[in-house]
């Protein structure tokens, strides 16, 4: 399952629930509370990553909001994987 994230639209509204319509529109209203929490997780890690580029952009000495200012605009792709177990783990390497 893959879904488009973006903190913002053409208009500039910052309320953007593009995950919430998303699962609303191809999953229906059984999925509702699973595409709130989706839209929260998306919205949350929009803000570690522009405040992971604001400390990059420090420890660089280019200015804290040099990279946090071109990406505060993002537009993002969560994927959802789902793998089944294997049948021989034994036989695996990794995780």
């Amino acid at each position: 399952l893959s879904f488009e994230y973006s903190p913002h639209d053409d208009d500039g509204d910052d309320d953007l629930r593009i995950v919430e319509d998303y699962f609303d529109r191809t999953l229906g209203d059984s999925y509702a509370s699973l595409g709130r929490v989706y839209q929260d997780y998306c919205d949350e890690m929009n803000k570690l990553s522009l405040w992971i580029m604001e400390l990059l952009g420090m420890s660089l000495g280019v200015g804290r909001a040099y990279f946090k200012d071109f990406f505060e605009e993002n537009e993002s792709i969560m994927r959802l994987n789902y793998y089944p177990p294997c049948q021989k783990p034994d036989q695996t390497l990794g995780t």
